[in-house]
């Protein structure tokens, strides 16, 4: 986004609250979001004023709601997303292409990494083998995802379990460990 786009942004977002826009506001919202697309922040920024707030949106609750947004593409999708970054941004600044990528998805970013600069100096005629190896990188890293997020759920069942006082000891123990019962 660049700072005018920034600015849109952020006068639509300010407007529900009378508020007046600042150059050093405009400058840390445009540091804080000049890698994201302008259309997905003012998705964001809808979003964000559907929810109920107290006080006036920081940088950070925009973030919140542009990572809420954020939904798995496919391969395919996520392909074309790091071919036209490595075709508008190039091998030049690595860094803001992945950061870019990473605003759509952490997942695409990580997988892109890899292949990214590989990408920017193949010829066309290349780009097949480059692509089939980031699609399994991007498959391994969203299975890896997927895992630590049923890791984090029982983690957090657990924690719950633990937490309520109407755990009992049942007795029975399997190979020395202890086990419970919800009573």
């Amino acid at each position: 986004m660049n700072k005018s786009e920034t600015a849109k942004v952020l006068s639509y977002i300010l407007a529900d609250y009378d508020a007046v826009i600042s150059e050093n506001l405009l400058n840390v919202w445009h540091d804080q979001f000049e890698n994201v697309a302008y259309i997905d922040a003012m998705r964001g920024a809808k979003l964000l004023l559907s929810k109920k707030t107290f006080g006036r949106p920081k940088c950070a609750d925009l973030h919140e709601c542009l990572e809420a947004m954020n939904v798995k593409c496919s391969p395919e999708e996520a392909w074309g997303h790091v071919l036209k970054c490595a075709q508008s941004i190039g091998r030049y600044d690595q860094s803001k292409a992945l950061r870019l990528l990473s605003s759509i998805s952490p997942e695409i970013a990580n997988a892109a990494e890899p292949i990214y600069l590989e990408l920017c100096n193949s010829e066309q005629k290349e780009w097949s083998t480059i692509r089939a190896h980031f699609w399994k990188i991007l498959n391994a890293t969203q299975s890896r995802s997927k895992v630590t997020e049923l890791q984090k759920a029982q983690d957090r069942n657990i924690s719950h379990e633990l937490a309520s006082d109407t755990l009992k000891y049942s007795g029975a123990s399997h190979k020395g460990l202890i086990t419970f019962k919800t009573v």
